[in-house]
């Protein structure tokens, strides 16, 4: 939980470094896919598999915090669709871990063409 915790520390840094704030949304989601294809276990930290870890809920609700501030400030300078929740973008963040936890790999090139879909589908 703690490493998880750290690699997640390390996307939030880099997505606050980001020049716009559709950007630090879209560094920050891409981290966060990133990290659940590169390191598997990640996944029942980021999904909640393990319920009852102290340090996984903290973890879950900084996720849910930095997708809520990071979301509203893209939204409010028009960079992505106001019809886009909070709940959709972690949602977003279950299917994948799910998907990858049930053994759904494509290869690293494929991953990352789906993560550009995903996040060009959040543009107005």
């Amino acid at each position: 939980d703690e490493l998880v915790g750290e690699c997640v520390g390390h996307v939030l840094d880099e997505a606050r470094a980001a020049p716009s704030a559709r950007e630090r949304l879209e560094v920050y989601l891409r981290g966060i896919w990133m990290i659940q294809y590169n390191e598997p276990a990640a996944n029942d930290v980021l999904i909640r598999a393990e319920h009852g870890s102290a340090v996984s809920t903290v973890l879950c609700d900084r996720a849910r915090d930095a997708i809520r501030s990071l979301l509203s400030d893209a939204q409010a300078d028009g960079s992505v669709a106001g019809e886009v929740t909070a709940d959709d973008v972690y949602q977003l963040i279950l299917e994948r871990g799910h998907a990858l936890r049930a053994g759904h790999r494509p290869a690293v090139a494929d991953y990352e063409r789906h993560i550009d879909f995903t996040l060009r589908a959040l543009r107005p």
